[in-house]
């Protein structure tokens, strides 16, 4: 679970009262789920935005050099465990205005 607030004009008045409710089980599911964050920092040494210009274009790689073998399929432990790809997720604040994500699997963009 991830959840975080933007308050860009730092507004004092706003209350978050929307609530969690989480359930759990003693029996153990037959998958698990993870999350596996790739992708460029806006922080000092990361992505990088200078003031002013009207348009800045930023590029992020995961080569599959990068995420073989563990997460194409492969059993990563002997034991049959196996690890994939089942979904992604584009993020971006205030100055986001586009994103594009483009899948490309043996030089063939899906």
């Amino acid at each position: 679970l991830e959840t975080h607030y933007d308050n860009p004009t730092n507004r004092d008045d706003i209350v978050d009262s929307s609530g969690l409710k989480l359930w759990y089980t003693p029996t153990l599911r037959i998958y698990s789920a993870g999350i596996l964050q790739i992708g460029m920092g806006s922080y000092p040494g990361g992505q990088f935005i200078p003031p002013g210009i009207e348009r800045a274009v930023n590029y992020g790689y995961c080569f599959t050099e990068c995420l073989d073998p563990g997460i194409n399929g492969t059993d990563i432990d002997g034991e049959g465990d196996r690890v994939y790809a089942i979904a992604n997720t584009l993020h971006t604040h205030l100055l986001g205005r586009e994103v594009v994500l483009r899948h490309i699997r043996d030089g063939q963009e899906l």
